[in-house]
């Protein structure tokens, strides 16, 4: 959108509708996890069945505004579109699969083996429940479809291109103050961890794994993305993640033993009122909207210059 340019207005019938698209691909999951959870806290209700997998169902959240996202995004979106969705996927996902399969174990425990299905895949210091791949994969999809569509679709009045983002020049100095925050992040939980929490045994690994490998390197690449990225659009897929995780994470997955964190690895900080939920978690419910949506539009604009080499390389000739 253009400096001075009035957002475009929608017809109020297809966004009352579009609100309720999005309410009933929430709501409808999570209707069904609470169902789910309530039975398994009442094990005489499911007496002559399986008791149902808590964290199994509970993925929905993710998989059902993914489902419905991704109908709308294949059907509109271009070749380039998708291929960029694609190259961002692989690369956010191997974050989290690595973090799965190499420190997984490490970091994280499942208790309660009753709310997965049972199928478990090989990792370092033993096998994982199939559900953590399905989580990461999944997870990953429902910001980056989000934002595509909130910046598209929802929010497309104030989708930035690159040509329109070209008069605005960013000083590298910005990208240094999420580099700077993130190394003050990891000096300030090392030095509690070791000085001032009532776990000093272990190191803050998880918080450092997070800053390392998923906040600092799109945090360098910030700068340059900046005024590509559509910040309402961005704003509404934060909101969104934050949502899910409370009722996900801090309603369910952690007062039902779905997984539990391995205290000499975290900071030592906890949240009482979240079932002693460690500080470290809604750090990534904010730095995973921030990694993705920087990742994105990082490899976006890649493509674009790639595809303006080529074009004028062609014109050329």
């Amino acid at each position: 959108m253009q400096a001075g340019e009035r957002p475009k207005e929608r017809h109020p019938v297809a966004a009352f509708l579009t609100v309720a698209a999005i309410c009933g691909v929430l709501v409808f999951p999570a209707a069904l996890v609470l169902w789910v959870a309530g039975n398994a806290s009442h094990p005489a209700r499911l007496s002559n069945t399986r008791a149902i997998p808590g964290y199994t169902v509970s993925l929905l959240l993710f998989l059902s505004p993914v489902g419905a996202i991704s109908c709308w995004f294949f059907r509109r979106s271009s070749r380039v579109d998708r291929l960029v969705f694609y190259q961002s996927l692989t690369l956010l996902v191997s974050i989290g699969l690595v973090l799965d399969f190499v420190f997984g174990r490490l970091f994280f425990n499942w208790p309660n083996v009753a709310a997965v299905s049972g199928l478990a895949v090989p990792a370092v210091g033993g096998p994982l429940p199939i559900e953590e791949v399905i989580f990461f994969v999944s997870g990953f999809s429902f910001l980056l479809l989000t934002y595509i569509w909130s910046d598209q679709h929802w929010l497309a009045a104030y989708h930035r291109s690159a040509s329109s983002s070209q008069a605005i020049r960013i000083g590298q100095w910005i990208g240094v103050i999420p580099v700077a925050l993130s190394i003050a992040t990891l000096t300030a939980a090392i030095a509690y961890k070791r000085f001032i929490s009532t776990h000093p045994h272990g190191f803050p690994g998880y918080l450092c794994y997070v800053m390392i490998v998923a906040v600092i390197p799109p945090a360098i690449c910030f700068p340059r993305v900046m005024a590509l990225i559509n910040w309402q659009a961005f704003s509404f897929t934060q909101l969104v993640m934050v949502l899910i995780c409370l009722f996900w994470e801090v309603t369910l997955a952690v007062p039902n033993q779905w997984w539990s964190f391995r205290p000499e690895m975290m900071t030592g900080i906890y949240i009482r009122a979240w079932s002693n939920l460690p500080i470290e978690e809604p750090l990534v419910w904010f730095a995973s909207t921030f990694t993705v949506v920087v990742t994105y539009e990082f490899l976006k604009l890649r493509r674009s210059a790639s595809e303006s080499i080529v074009r004028n390389a062609e014109l050329n000739q």
